[in-house]
Formats: C-alpha cells, sequence, structure tokens
C-alpha cells in the first residue's frame, strides 16, 4: 500500500476532571470508532488542553465546561478563538449536577 494513500484517524482530546467519565468516553471512541480515531487523549484541565492542542491539534474535543480548577470557556475555548490555531470539531458538555435537581 502506498503511504500517501494511507488514511489518517483523527486525534480526539477529553477534557474531563472526572476520570472515569473520561475513560468511559475513551473508550466508546475506541470501540466504535476504531476505523476512524487514532487516538484518545485526556486531560483534567482547560489549560492544559489548550497547551496541548497548540502543540499538536486535535481534530476532535470533547471539553467539559465545568472543570474542578478551570472553566472550559476561558481556558480553552476563548482562547483557540482568539488564535490561529486549526478549530476541532468541538462537544461542549458538562456534568454538573445542579443542588435543586430532584
Amino acid at each position: 500500500m502506498n503511504p500517501m494513500n494511507e488514511k489518517k484517524g483523527l486525534r480526539c482530546l477529553i477534557a474531563e476532571d472526572m476520570r472515569n467519565v473520561a475513560e468511559q468516553l475513551r473508550t466508546y471512541l475506541l470501540q466504535e470508532g476504531k476505523e476512524a480515531i487514532d487516538c484518545v487523549e485526556i486531560t483534567e484541565s482547560g489549560k492544559k488542553a489548550f497547551l496541548m492542542h497548540s502543540q499538536t491539534p486535535y481534530d476532535f474535543v470533547i471539553l467539559d465546561i465545568t472543570l474542578v480548577d478551570s472553566d472550559g470557556y476561558e481556558d480553552f475555548l476563548y482562547p483557540l478563538i482568539d488564535s490561529e490555531l486549526p478549530m476541532p470539531f468541538i462537544v461542549i458538555f458538562t456534568g454538573t449536577p445542579y443542588a435543586d435537581d430532584t
């Protein structure tokens, strides 16, 4: 097979401070996207996610917006918009329960 014709898989990043949630997402992505995804990396910080993306851009980012020590908007999304870095496909979520949810 000609290396120039090889399909390069997606690089994914999960920014999630609950390690068990991040690992479940990684497992799911690797199982269900095994033909399309090359790697799934995890970080617990929005700032670290931005640093990782700036070093080697990701194709797909799953971003928790309520991280324990950072804010996904302030630490990843807004700096990304202001940069000249490639814009990945981003899924924004949060798993933070509200005290009055019953």
